[in-house]
């Protein structure tokens, strides 16, 4: 059985796993990245993901780097997904993800050529992602500064814009018209040769504590989730509602987010808001 290559480029929060959830409802898959490879131990984390009556399922292992081909084989794996994830996309962040692969694939004698791998970038809304990592109970230096956050969004809607072209045979993927769009999932489909299928849809991920405003709380029933209400819920007389609005009122962020998702909201209607309600 041939094992498709994958890489998957994203900023944290953006629905990465609740795509790869969505993905391993066409097929298992196991999904990692080269960073949490730990060189001293030669071991490395990785998520299987397997499908049972049409209901995703996630095991998280620690293993070493020579057993990766054991569990390809052993839960008959059709996808390695590697996530890139640099907060900045850059040429140099991009070599530097790409070099970590391929000593990786060598290391653990994988028979895969990354070189020739499927890459897609997802992208989201500006305004219900950063209201997603301002929610999120980890620690991250993008709550306290919102100028770190503004540059790495935009870095992400150059390349999915082609305004930079750093990745080559580009399949990009707007999260929330994904999320809506039943259609758009099918043409993602095409684009990784699959029969289409939603069976992963509505699979919720644990991983980084799962949804920012839900957690768990909508396991198998992710459709329900209001991912694309986000930044009504920042409360207007917060400290995080000014962060908020340094990101959603920037002039560059708006001109692209037009061009991505077209329709910018009205961030200061206070009947838009579900904090005027409270």
């Amino acid at each position: 059985m041939s094992i498709l290559p994958i890489k998957l480029y994203s900023m944290g929060r953006c629905g990465t796993h609740a795509i790869i959830g969505w993905i391993a409802g066409h097929f298992n898959c196991i999904a990692t990245t080269y960073t949490k490879w730990v060189k001293p131990n030669n071991t490395i984390q990785i998520n299987i993901y397997t499908k049972n009556n049409k209901v995703v399922h996630k095991e998280t292992k620690t293993i070493s780097i020579s057993d990766v081909n054991f569990y390809l084989s052993e839960f008959k794996v059709q996808a390695l997904i590697v996530i890139i994830d640099p907060l900045i996309l850059t040429s140099q962040a991009i070599d530097k993800h790409d070099n970590g692969i391929n000593e990786l694939m060598r290391e653990g004698c994988i028979p895969l050529d990354f070189n020739e791998s499927k890459n897609f970038l997802v992208i989201r809304t500006p305004w219900n992602h950063y209201a997603s990592i301002l929610q999120w109970k980890c620690r991250t230096p993008l709550k306290r500064k919102p100028r770190r956050f503004i540059r790495g969004w935009l870095s992400y809607a150059y390349e999915y814009l082609r305004i930079t072209k750093f990745i080559p045979n580009l399949i990009k993927c707007s999260y929330d018209r994904w999320f809506v769009d039943k259609s758009y999932r099918k043409s993602i489909s095409k684009s990784f040769g699959e029969d289409f299928s939603d069976d992963g849809l509505n699979f919720v991920d644990s991983e980084g504590r799962g949804s920012s405003f839900d957690q768990s709380k909508y396991c198998n029933r992710a459709q329900e989730m209001k991912v694309m209400e986000r930044w009504k819920t920042i409360n207007s007389c917060s400290d995080s509602y000014n962060k908020f609005m340094r990101v959603a009122k920037r002039r560059r962020i708006i001109k692209f987010a037009k061009k991505i998702f077209g329709q910018i909201p009205d961030f200061n209607r206070k009947d838009e808001r579900h904090d005027a309600l409270e």
